[in-house]
């Protein structure tokens, strides 16, 4: 996927160099609209403030039903929270990328890589990819309970409004095509390398034990506590912190989670196998 997204991209940039080329400004960087115009006004309006909120606040409504739709839910908490942290990590680098490429296309100040689109490129990605082809979450037919449904609708729902702010991002002069592409480009590469890593921490692989850690699953907990405080290090250095001491507060419960998960996912497998041969018993 990241390969395939990475030739797209420079696909893309030939066909609008050549297609909207004009003396000193390459297609891509052009914006469809100039934001700072007197009277500019935003296509969408208050539709598309809207729906921007609607997108996230279903993101976390999507995360949480993640977390019941199927057992051992200490490994649904371990996956989900372990997402989350990664992508704090992404956003934080993702923030540094801007100060460092300094592209002030569409924007009076650097403004190089989308946060919009890296943002909901990757939950589009992620919420799927872990709901149905997870490491612990295999879809069958006879697993689409009411919570299943109510996922599908609030996935569908976000998706709509996600395509809706990010079409009012471009074409409400927010960002450049370039600037939309590295978005893109970062939230694809970031979410291949997490399954990667949680992949591989369910096979148990000898590269994640890290710092004597007592398995792979517990050392992917300092992979994505490196990823995460790593970015957030990085862009505090480059420009300023990432994110607010709110954020930073609800990370930290998040990143709670996630070491408890870690650490009690075994006993949460065992209980549900007992209850599962009780089954079977009965």
């Amino acid at each position: 996927a990241t390969a395939f997204v990475c030739v797209a991209a420079l696909a893309l940039n030939v066909a609008l160099e050549v297609a909207w080329a004009q003396p000193g400004v390459h297609g891509l960087d052009l914006c469809a609209l100039d934001r700072f115009a007197e009277g500019h006004k935003d296509p969408l309006g208050a539709w598309g403030r809207i729906a921007h909120l609607a997108a996230q606040s279903l993101v976390p409504i999507l995360l949480l039903l993640m977390l019941s739709l199927h057992p051992p839910y200490l490994q649904r908490l371990y996956e989900v929270c372990g997402l989350v942290l990664w992508f704090c990590g992404t956003h934080a680098i993702g923030f540094t990328l801007k100060q460092l490429i300094n592209d002030t296309a569409c924007n009076r100040h650097a403004n190089s890589v989308s946060g919009h689109f890296t943002f909901f490129t990757f939950y589009a990605l992620a919420v799927p990819l872990l709901a149905l082809y997870g490491p612990s979450m295999p879809l069958s037919l006879n697993r689409l309970t009411p919570r299943w449904i109510w996922f599908g609708i609030c996935y569908a729902a976000f998706f709509v409004c996600g395509g809706v702010t990010l079409s009012n991002t471009y074409y409400g002069g927010y960002h450049s095509v370039r600037q939309i592409v590295y978005g893109c480009m970062l939230a694809a590469t970031s979410l291949h390398l997490y399954a990667l890593c949680l992949s591989k921490a369910y096979e148990n692989e000898r590269a994640l034990r890290w710092f004597n850690a007592g398995d792979a699953r517990e050392g992917m907990v300092y992979v994505v506590s490196f990823v995460m405080q790593g970015g957030v290090t990085v862009a505090w250095l480059a420009a300023r912190p990432a994110f607010g001491r709110a954020e930073a507060a609800l990370i930290a419960v998040v990143w709670v989670a996630f070491v408890y998960a870690c650490d009690h996912m075994e006993d949460d497998a065992g209980a549900e196998d007992t209850a599962r041969h009780k089954e079977k018993r009965d």
